[in-house]
């Protein structure tokens, strides 16, 4: 089963994250709806911050599968910051429009950022919380679109 980045978009405001995700490679500093094929990036929403401070998807040091992922203060590029790498590992397009899917893996943990499949399962698939889980679950493959593209209005370009 395949989800646009809209609905990853979507799940991660749920647990506070917003659409219009930017990943930040090593040595990168610029948003780019393709992410680096080598190495590992952060997943950050700049709309979302506390006191002007930037959070990133973390893990929290967990390598158990159903681990709720958080937002966190950013700090992959630190040596305490392998909760926030992660790994984009290309699926191929998703349809005549070019949308690239990826699986998105934890360099902590190997796991894969995912839906809970019961709530999927469920059909409640709109609130649901993102969580490591197996990448070989079919609920772990996302296509990414520009912000732009996204059905939340405050990211179009005015």
């Amino acid at each position: 089963m395949h989800h646009c980045f809209r609905k990853l978009a979507g799940a991660l405001a749920a647990v506070a994250m917003a659409a219009g995700l930017t990943m930040a490679g090593t040595g990168t500093a610029h948003a780019d709806v393709i992410p680096p094929t080598v190495g590992w990036a952060e997943i950050f929403a700049p709309e979302i911050n506390s006191s002007g401070i930037t959070l990133c998807a973390d893990n929290r040091s967990s390598l158990a599968q159903g681990n709720n992922l958080i937002l966190w203060r950013c700090h992959g590029y630190a040596s305490n910051g392998a909760p926030q790498r992660w790994e984009f590992e290309f699926q191929g397009t998703r349809d005549s429009a070019g949308v690239l899917e990826f699986k998105i893996a934890s360099v902590d943990s190997g796991l894969c950022i995912g839906l809970d499949p019961n709530r999927v399962a469920a059909g409640t698939i709109s609130g649901s919380n993102l969580l490591q889980v197996s990448c070989i679950s079919p609920f772990t493959t996302w296509g990414l679109v520009p912000a732009t593209l996204s059905p939340d209005p405050n990211h179009l370009t005015k």
